[in-house]
């Protein structure tokens, strides 16, 4: 059999916009200490399972409020006749944030995910809990959380902010390229916001993180400012990208939570807490959400068709179908190459098993382009089109092959 092409080192990173990823021309980050382009942070994060603690979002969503204001033509008289100032005054932002709160509140939710029941080593019948909050998007019933949330539930149930509960059906997701899932509920008596653009958002904007009930028991706020914008980050060996930093106080526990702004806006769905920087310093006061514009297009073709097209090929999960490598990692197993996903799981019938992938084999390359630090597998993926073949360079026993996957 003939070798492949040697694999491409592209050094442009990934970045996604709508449909399609592209190379990065070049964006922001936090800071410094957010420029997460190096080996020892996402080896970090693959070695601890997450260099970040799940936290909760919501997408950009508006309430729209409209303002009239009444003019009075001026009385042509010699002199001059008092009229009533009509001029409202400056509205406190403090206020505008306040009033924007109280509107939005209403959509936030409880997501409870219950897993099924087993057995302990005991003996003792148990069952696990994922608790989240969501956002009502749609008087429909639809709902935005993150995938960590419902991921393994067997059963969903949802508290609305007045604390009647409604079982919940999973509609769709889109993890592993975003931690997106959507879920529906009865829709009789519910209050929905829209997503709002999150391309307006500048650095230092007062924001608010509106959560489900978590240990408050019941809808809180937290408030801060926009600390980041257009933010890269490695979780689980994927890079998520176009994310929103803010300084407020969200914790574990508050994952599918909205970020909001004073008009009312949710431009953004909490999915990560930030522990710790690159070199494993303690990080206070970071948190990270998936921002409405990158999500618009995702949301809409669930909401329209049921799902949005990916490449699916059945290894993509990571952690079920394939381990990111790091060099370090690499070592310690006795592989043969530093960088790769490696292969854990090929579901039967999945179009990588259909294709010919095998368990152990590492994927080194999707379209000729290597997989690295700035390349993971996932993103290199995300970058087939709906309805195109993926092209992967596998390596197996020392051999390096060409499979052609068609998702």
């Amino acid at each position: 059999m003939a070798s492949p092409p040697p694999l491409a080192r592209n050094p442009s990173k990934i970045r996604r916009r709508g449909r399609q990823a592209r190379p990065e021309e070049g964006g922001s980050s936090i800071a410094s200490s957010f420029a997460i382009r190096t080996a020892p942070l996402l080896a970090a994060a693959l070695a601890i399972g997450l260099l970040s603690g799940a936290v909760g979002g919501v997408i950009g969503a508006r309430l729209a409020d409209t303002d009239a204001s009444d003019s009075s033509p001026l009385l042509a008289t010699t002199t001059p006749t008092p009229t009533e100032d009509t001029t409202e005054a400056p509205r406190d932002l403090d206020e505008e944030l306040r009033e924007a709160i109280q509107r939005v509140l209403p959509a936030i939710v409880t997501v409870f995910a219950d897993g099924p029941e087993r057995v302990d080593v005991d003996g003792n019948l148990v069952q696990s809990r994922s608790i989240g909050s969501g956002i009502i998007i749609s008087d429909s019933g639809y709902i935005l959380t993150n995938y960590h949330v419902i991921d393994g539930a067997e059963t969903l149930i949802v508290v609305l902010s007045t604390g009647e509960q409604r079982p919940a059906l999973y509609v769709s997701d889109d993890s592993p390229f975003t931690d997106l899932a959507v879920l529906r509920i009865a829709p009789q008596g519910l209050r929905s916001v829209r997503l709002g653009d999150s391309s307006l958002l500048r650095l230092g904007d007062p924001v608010a993180v509106l959560t489900g009930e978590g240990f408050t028991g019941s809808n809180s706020v937290k408030l801060g400012v926009i600390s980041g914008l257009d933010v890269l980050w490695p979780r689980n060996g994927v890079l998520l990208d176009e994310l929103i930093a803010t300084d407020a106080a969200v914790n574990t526990g508050d994952s599918g939570s909205a970020l909001i702004t004073a008009d009312g806006d949710v431009v953004g769905l909490l999915t990560i807490v930030v522990r710790e920087g690159p070199d494993g310093q303690p990080i206070q006061g970071v948190a990270l959400a998936q921002s409405s514009n990158s999500l618009r297009d995702i949301i809409s073709d669930i909401l329209t068709f049921g799902v949005y097209p990916r490449p699916r090929i059945g290894i993509e999960r990571p952690f079920r179908g394939h381990i990111e490598l790091t060099p370090e990692f690499a070592a310690a197993r006795g592989l043969p190459v530093p960088f790769g996903a490696w292969v854990l799981s090929v579901p039967p019938g999945s179009p990588a098993a259909v294709a010919g992938v095998l368990e152990g084999d590492i994927v080194v390359g999707v379209g000729g382009v290597a997989v690295d630090f700035d390349h993971p597998f996932v993103n290199l993926l995300e970058l087939v089109s709906p309805g195109e073949s993926a092209e992967l360079d596998i390596l197996r026993d020392d051999q390096l092959l060409r499979l052609i996957v068609s998702p």
